[in-house]
């Protein structure tokens, strides 16, 4: 069952990410943190990749030590293509290398390099546990919603940390074909973050043309946004 946060970051960032783990842990939630969950005798590679098959959200502290980290490339790389999100703890003002930049969206930093670290952990743990907080009573018949189904209360600070308003409930059910389409779509862009962009829209948007027009802004030319748009709203009927 996946339930855990799974911590990735640099060696050089060791403080900072075994700081996180206790922060996150002391709310309840289930963190898997190298090498504290590393067996004796085990191949590492192995486990990592055990560890982030049994994670529900990847934690990266990001800073310039984890940009330039291919162990970090890699595990960010395997969250993504196994449709686990990720949220980029980001501790310095850098900007990621290509490698990431193709993984890793600016809307999903977490900037938390203004000011004292100990200010920002609140914030995070409640996002966290917001995230993580899935019911077991049945789930929507769509894949999409369902591995994005969280309980995002008042709490969450959903503005700052994600760039857009909190979510509304659910006015339209989507057909798992229709959102993979729109999701095929924008990944011809923008890469596979492409699905998480669409699980959150298809969540946190108040309608079908709303969550287009959400989507439509990870489009930087005018001309490949109206084709995007119009080729989406023809799928969906609109």
């Amino acid at each position: 069952m996946n339930d855990k946060i799974f911590i990735s970051y640099s060696h050089h960032d060791a403080a900072i990410a075994n700081a996180l783990c206790t922060a996150i842990e002391g709310t309840g939630v289930a963190v898997w943190i190298a090498p504290r969950e590393i067996e004796p005798s085990s191949e590492w590679a192995e486990q990592i990749i055990d560890g982030i098959n049994a994670a529900r959200i990847m934690l990266v502290v990001f800073s310039s030590w984890s940009n330039r980290s291919p162990q970090v490339r890699r595990e960010v790389e395997r969250a993504v293509n196994r449709d686990i999100p990720v949220i980029p703890f980001r501790i310095e003002n850098v900007l990621p290398v290509k490698s990431l930049e193709y993984f890793l969206s600016t809307q999903h930093w977490f900037d938390a390099f203004d000011g004292a670290l100990d200010s920002h952990i609140p914030r995070l743990c409640r996002l966290v546990q917001a995230l993580s907080e899935r019911t077991t009573a049945k789930q929507s018949d769509s894949p999409f919603a369902a591995s994005m189904s969280t309980n995002l209360g008042a709490t969450t600070d959903f503005t700052t940390t994600f760039g857009m308003p909190p979510p509304v409930p659910a006015t339209t059910t989507y057909r798992e074909e229709d959102l993979a389409f729109v999701s095929h779509e924008l990944a011809r862009h923008i890469g596979p973050i492409a699905r998480y962009l669409v699980q959150r829209a298809s969540i946190t948007a108040s309608s079908p043309s709303a969550m287009i027009d959400a989507l439509a802004v990870e489009f930087e030319k005018q001309k490949e946004r109206s084709a995007f748009t119009a080729a989406c709203r023809q799928r969906l009927g609109l």
